[in-house]
């Protein structure tokens, strides 16, 4: 049945639909056998969304006969980011798409362990190492899949185990050798912990680089706006004509001095039935360009949304560095005026690692990418400059440990791993940052717990602290007094507290020495919105993190 529906992909059929009436088969039947393909690497989706095709892989199978469908994920490189990330069946929503459109980017050993989010730069680290260059990545679009992963256990260590759920590995590892009766070494596991170093990247750190108020966003967007040699974007959930109109003249000076400026925005609209975002911002881009004659055409604004909550701000400087800031700050928005000098109103990181803000840019490219927008060549503009980035040489970071920090992106529902680990591993402070809090939170007593569930694991610990921080109360439609009971006693269970910070619109996150700073918010439901944050471990913005909204009143 397999090699049938192999040979019929192959002759032009390329969905459901199309190979329904050649099979005459239930259409479950059907997807189950698709599954079983691209979980044996023979079938891939067809980068032009026309459906599925044959890998390099299943195509070979096809022309010289073989009779084995076992599993060859080294011949079939441009398979491999959709098997890992899907766990080999076909889910709803967006999926990886890696296009190798020249042929000669091979995977590597452990390549396909690698978070969505680093797929390019890994494979420049391995490119490199062979003396090639990366020139084809056509699209890269994070998942946003549950949770569910397949993983190997082998003489080579276990592949397959996302990085944020590594703290599972020794459960795992005991597990397979119950099973197999076969123990692995001390160095095999020494070799995991290495291979999950290669994707951070080891930076300076400043306390200047870490912003906690939305006046500071202000400021920054404003100097970023006017030093900015060539390139700005700006991506906010949001927009407001009213902060559009502050941005409108120094965008069109901008713009008159050969700077390409885009303003993205992810989200409709703020509210249902309200303005949207669309209309708002198509009004105020004519306008510019209106009164910007020719150079008006160097600023680009999104028809449709994103659907995307990520806050990003990416800019160039004469001396030819890029700077990124990532956090909870919507650049087009802005915030409430009486809560914008409050310390912990909004959260933001500076990253001028040109590594990092590639792997920034060259992700918000594939977003772009996969909404299939004509933006004027942004996409394209954008993952040119990321791929640029990502292969700068670099001078090490300092020496004293405390002026460094290990630093990684993560995108999606990545962060609902971290906020698990965080809640599991730390063993000193645990700090949630959420703008908004509801039921995914504390969970139905119905259907099973919420994303603070894992605190009733632990038990109390008078050498560990809990701060839980929520910038709103939850809508009284939506939370019932057990609700509240839940939360108070998940809460109580580690002898934390929590705290009602007015105004807040902050996501954080921080555990023992690890931080994260990012648009996601921990205790809300996300409804499968884009979001990046930045990961960084080590005690200078953790410290500073808990101290901004450790000093909040319970």
């Amino acid at each position: 049945m397999d090699r049938l529906v192999m040979q019929a992909i192959a002759g032009g059929a390329s969905s459901v639909d199309s190979l329904k009436p050649i099979f005459q088969l239930p259409e479950r039947l059907l997807v189950e056998c698709l599954v079983d393909l691209m979980d044996n690497a023979l079938l891939a989706l067809d980068m032009s969304g026309s459906g599925f095709r044959l890998t390099a892989f299943g195509e070979k199978i096809i022309r010289e006969g073989l009779a084995f469908f076992g599993e060859r994920l080294d011949d079939a490189g441009d398979m491999t980011f959709l098997r890992e990330d899907v766990a080999g069946r076909i889910a709803p929503g967006q999926l990886i798409w890696y296009d190798r459109a020249k042929g000669d980017v091979q995977s590597a050993d452990g390549l396909w362990n690698i978070p969505y989010g680093d797929i390019e730069q890994a494979l420049i680290r391995v490119l490199k190492k062979q003396d090639k260059h990366l020139h084809s990545v056509e699209s890269i679009v994070p998942v946003r899949d549950s949770i569910s992963f397949r993983v190997t256990v082998g003489d080579r260590g276990i592949s397959g185990l996302p990085n944020c759920w590594g703290h599972l590995a020794p459960i795992i590892r005991v597990e397979a050798e119950k099973r197999t009766g076969v123990s692995h070494d001390a160095q095999q596991r020494q070799s995991e912990v290495g291979q999950d170093d290669d994707f951070w990247v080891e930076i300076n750190v400043d306390l200047s680089d870490v912003l906690l108020k939305a006046s500071d966003h202000v400021d920054v967007l404003a100097n970023a706006i006017e030093q900015a040699d060539s390139h700005l974007l700006i991506l906010s959930a949001h927009a407001s004509e009213t902060v559009l109109n502050n941005l409108k003249e120094p965008v069109r000076a901008a713009i008159r001095r050969g700077v390409r400026v885009d303003c993205l925005w992810g989200l409709p609209s703020l509210n249902e039935g309200g303005e949207s975002h669309a209309k708002t911002t198509k009004k105020w881009l004519q306008e510019i360009r209106r009164l910007s004659d020719g150079a008006g055409d160097r600023l680009t604004v999104n028809e449709e949304p994103l659907n995307s909550d990520a806050k990003v701000l990416v800019w160039d400087s004469p001396d030819g560095s890029y700077h990124a800031i990532v956090g909870s700050y919507n650049w087009l928005y802005g915030l409430d005026e009486p809560a914008a000098e409050r310390r912990g109103s909004e959260v933001g990181i500076r990253l001028n690692d040109p590594r990092l803000v590639g792997n920034i840019c060259t992700t918000l490219a594939g977003w772009l990418d996969s909404g299939g927008q004509q933006l004027n060549g942004v996409a394209l503009r954008w993952r040119n400059i990321g791929r640029s980035l990502a292969q700068t040489e670099c001078p090490p970071a300092s020496s004293d440990a405390r002026a460094s920090a290990k630093v990684r992106l993560i995108y999606d529902e990545s962060h609902a791993e971290v906020l698990r680990e965080g809640l599991v591993n730390a063993s000193q402070r645990l700090l949630v940052v959420s703008h908004k809090i509801n039921r995914s939170a504390t969970g139905n007593p119905n259907s099973g717990g919420g994303k603070l569930d894992w605190l009733a694991r632990r038990t109390a610990d008078s050498e560990f602290s809990f701060v839980l921080v929520t910038g709103r109360n939850p809508k009284e439609d939506s939370w019932t007094p057990e609700d509240q009971r839940r939360l108070e006693a998940l809460v109580q269970r580690v002898e934390g507290s929590a705290r009602l910070g007015k105004g807040t619109h902050s996501r954080a996150l921080v555990y023992d020495d690890t931080a994260v700073v990012t648009s996601y918010s921990f205790l809300s439901a996300t409804r499968d919105k884009r979001h990046v944050g930045v990961m960084l471990r080590g005690p200078i913005v953790a410290s500073a993190l808990w101290d901004a909204f450790q000093a909040m009143e319970s």
